[in-house]
C-alpha cells in the first residue's frame, strides 16, 4: 500500500511539473 502511495505522489508532482513549466511557456510566448 505504501509503495503505491509513494507512486501516487511523485505521478502527481511530475504532472504538475509538467503543467508549470507549460504555464510558463505560454505566459512567456503571450507576452
Amino acid at each position: 500500500m505504501e509503495g503505491d502511495l509513494i507512486m501516487s505522489v511523485d505521478t502527481i508532482l511530475n504532472v504538475l511539473f509538467i503543467i508549470n513549466g507549460l504555464v510558463a511557456i505560454y505566459f512567456l510566448c503571450s507576452d
